[in-house]
């Protein structure tokens, strides 16, 4: 969960903020609300325009998409996100960036693999409305040339996003009805992003659609959260088996150890002594498991994160299987074996130094 989430916070802004009514990317840096949020301190505010297109390559294959104008900015961070994952430098795709003219775009990997897309192919972008238009309409169509592509393993940038600089690139598509102008926010704190949501829906004297990361990906975090409900309930279910498993060795193995017990016994040991001696000397053996357990848990964890980078295939939010090695938990681990040991131990003497010497010896 902590690594898809670290994730989608590096590519997705912490909040975005739609305006219905504005038209022009002048008009959002302008807009009081754009002050308003200058006043937390964010790291970032940026312009951004969306809207579904559909894309039509030399070679006749269609697909939809969304196009998402962006400042240089926002599209360098995407970049340099994209090349620190894949651990590998592209300079002439910062410099294509630097210098985008206004007919050239950006690919998400996954969309470019969809339509056989590669550098420098051109493509026709037709927004939707214009399929409807009557025989003998002008459609209002962009013709863009694709400069580079950005790869961030998060599925809805990769495989749907065409990138332009927005007020500059696809002129002719800017006044479609689906367009939709608003401001990307990054914060410091991400977990802050529903509280300053509230207040600018209360000072707000306009209506605003704000979508905080977390509205954005709820059905994401939503299954994460069942994913991990289930697999708690099973590894507890695992984990009971595993020491009524425990309880029973220690049952047979102190039961065979009946006629030492009575022996003790009758040699005048009381039977609070020779419980406290097999409780030591179980407790003594179960240092050793837990021990090893944790030893060879934490060793596994370190290997496993470690060297398991994209050992999962591409469906997945995550190709690695991160492991996160944390005391508290070796502490709850450690403390609840020796209990359940301990227990376990102290139940069964119990009931073997409450029999009579004479008891016991007879079998």
């Amino acid at each position: 969960n902590h690594s898809i989430s670290q994730k989608l916070l590096e590519v997705e802004p912490h909040m975005v903020v739609l305006f219905d009514h504005l038209k022009t990317p002048d008009q959002l840096t302008d807009h009081p609300v754009h002050e308003q949020l200058k006043t937390y301190s964010p790291e970032l505010i940026s312009p951004v325009s969306h809207q579904d297109v559909v894309l039509r390559t030399s070679e006749g294959y269609i697909q939809s998409a969304i196009a998402s104008g962006v400042t240089r900015e926002r599209l360098f961070l995407l970049v340099d996100y994209g090349q620190r994952k894949q651990d590998v430098r592209d300079p002439e795709l910062e410099s294509k960036i630097k210098d985008l003219k206004p007919n050239q775009v950006i690919l998400g990997v996954g969309l470019a693999d969809k339509i056989g897309a590669f550098r420098e192919d051109s493509l026709v972008v037709i927004p939707p409305e214009n399929l409807l238009l009557p025989a003998g309409a002008v459609p209002a169509i962009s013709q863009a040339v694709v400069q580079g592509f950005i790869a961030t393993d998060v599925d809805r940038v990769d495989a749907n996003s065409l990138f332009f600089v927005i007020g500059e690139s696809l002129p002719r598509i800017k006044d479609s009805p689906l367009r939709s102008l608003g401001l990307e926010v990054w914060l410091k704190d991400p977990n802050q992003a529903d509280a300053i949501k509230q207040s600018l829906l209360k000072n707000s004297k306009t209506d605003l659609q704000i979508e905080t990361w977390k509205e954005r990906n709820s059905s994401l975090f939503f299954a994460l959260k069942v994913e991990k409900f289930l697999v708690s309930f099973l590894v507890s279910l695992s984990t009971l088996i595993a020491g009524l498993s425990v309880i029973s060795v220690m049952v047979l193995l102190l039961t065979q150890k009946r006629k030492d017990v009575g022996n003790l016994l009758a040699m005048g040991m009381t039977r609070r002594e020779t419980r406290k001696t097999f409780v030591h000397i179980g407790l003594f053996l179960s240092l050793f498991g837990v021990a090893a357990g944790i030893v060879t848990g934490v060793i596994l964890c370190f290997i496993i994160d470690r060297y398991s980078k994209d050992v999962l295939p591409a469906i997945y939010q995550e190709t690695n299987i991160p492991a996160d090695v944390q005391l508290w938990q070796i502490a709850l681990v450690a403390v609840f074996s020796f209990s359940f040991s301990y227990v376990a131990l102290q139940f069964t003497m119990s009931r073997l130094s409450s029999f009579r010497p004479s008891e016991i010896l007879r079998g």
